[in-house]
């Protein structure tokens, strides 16, 4: 009959098996299998960061972050403006790499994510910064993702 063997870890010097070594370092492991499993998700309030002070009016603001990877969705509507400072939203972290996003409904607008930013920044199809007066009292929607560090 073969002999069962326990392996003894005296990590604390008692004489017991695993104590303290072993039950710290499980624990520290599944602390980190249950963040990676477990998205941040929520709602953010995006802002103007054209420098135009707009209020606009928010219709849909939700992100996932899982990981360091960022997905985002924004619907705002913009005020009646004259302004010709570049339309430029808040995303709810700074990207650590450049990216994009698209719209997702409406007006064709792409938007770019530059890295070390927190703003999606609005161009027309042919490259050209949107004023903010090209979007007065129209909705934009888009969704995209992006990279944190």
């Amino acid at each position: 009959m073969p002999i069962q063997r326990t392996i003894m870890v005296d990590d604390d010097g008692t004489g017991t098996t695993g104590t303290i070594l072993n039950n710290a370092w499980l624990q520290a492991i599944y602390n980190q299998i249950d963040a990676a499993d477990s998205p941040a998700v929520g709602p953010w309030t995006p802002t103007d960061q054209s420098g135009a002070g707009l209020a606009l009016a928010v219709v849909v603001a939700r992100f996932t972050i899982t990981g360091k990877r960022v997905e985002f969705t924004v619907g705002v509507t913009y005020p009646a403006n004259a302004s010709g400072a570049g339309a430029i939203v808040s995303l709810p972290a700074q990207a650590a790499y450049t990216s994009g996003a698209y719209t997702t409904v409406g007006i064709a607008r792409v938007g770019s994510i530059y890295a070390a930013n927190s703003a999606l920044f609005i161009y027309d199809l042919n490259g050209a910064a949107v004023p903010n007066s090209a979007l007065a009292g129209q909705t934009l929607h888009m969704a995209g993702f992006y990279f944190i560090a």
